[in-house]
Order: structure tokens, then sequence, then C-alpha cells
């Protein structure tokens, strides 16, 4: 299903089934990757989060 653009995808917002498949995702992808590269590869997926949480905590 298609998400608002302005909605943080969490544990409140999704089901413990749609987090999971999630976390299994990440990992494959994150095992795919040359070790080395695997933080900036978390920090790409974590930065829109984090920058949706930020707007969020200054629109409150």
């Amino acid at each position: 299903t298609a998400e608002p653009a302005d909605e943080v995808a969490t544990a409140d917002t999704r089901s413990r089934a749609d987090l999971k498949a999630a976390e299994t995702e990440l990992r494959h992808r994150m095992e795919a990757c040359p070790e080395a590269a695997r933080p900036y590869l978390l920090d790409m997926y974590a930065n829109p989060v984090v920058s949706a949480l930020k707007h969020s905590a200054m629109t409150g």
C-alpha cells in the first residue's frame, strides 16, 4: 500500500509481520554488501527516518 509522504514507518504504524519482513530484507542487503561499506548502507537506510523524525519534532 502507498504511504503518505510525511508518514514515518515505526512499530506504531506497521504490523509485526511488516517489521520482520523489513528487518529480513535489510539483513540480506547488508550481508550482500562488503563489510567496509555496511555502515554507509545503514546510514542511507536510516537517513529518511532520521530526517522525518526531526521534521516531525520541529513541526510538532
